[in-house]
């Protein structure tokens, strides 16, 4: 185990009004000058944990079985117009993002991942393990920069 969670997170942002709504690219919003990643507003825990997650939080942002970029929340929960407009979601929050995930480092699972908007990994899961893998690759290759 790293030194950075003992739960990692993944998302899913590309269908902001749900399965039957408009589709978008999330990884235009992680290449805004200022990353950042969102999430509607419904009662539902998914969304109370996406506004409560402690800045430094780790997660996965996805696509389906597409892993897309390991990112650190960096601010808490917000909301912002113009975001809404282009995006669609409602709440916001700031990440770095630590790095996007290449093809070689897919799972070859595909459906390694489970349903939903946002979910937890605890230590004893393959999703966990394969976060925390990625993780030490990107900071074992930072260490040879």
């Amino acid at each position: 185990m790293n030194d950075y969670s003992d739960k990692y997170w993944h998302i899913q942002m590309h269908l902001p009004e749900g399965k039957d709504g408009t589709e978008i690219d999330p990884t235009e919003m992680l290449s805004l000058p200022q990353p950042v990643i969102g999430t509607g507003e419904w009662e539902n825990r998914q969304c109370d944990y996406f506004k409560s997650l402690p800045i430094g939080t780790i997660l996965m942002v996805r696509r389906g079985g597409q892993m897309i970029a390991l990112c650190k929340i960096t601010s808490e929960a917000y909301t912002d117009d113009e975001l809404e407009k282009r995006f669609l979601h409602i709440n916001y929050r700031n990440v770095a993002v630590l790095g996007y995930i290449s093809d070689e480092d897919q799972p070859t699972n595909k459906h390694l991942f489970s349903q939903g908007t946002l979910n937890s990994c605890a230590p004893w899961s393959d999703q966990w393990r394969y976060i925390d893998k990625l993780i030490r690759k990107l900071h074992d290759s930072n260490l040879d920069n």
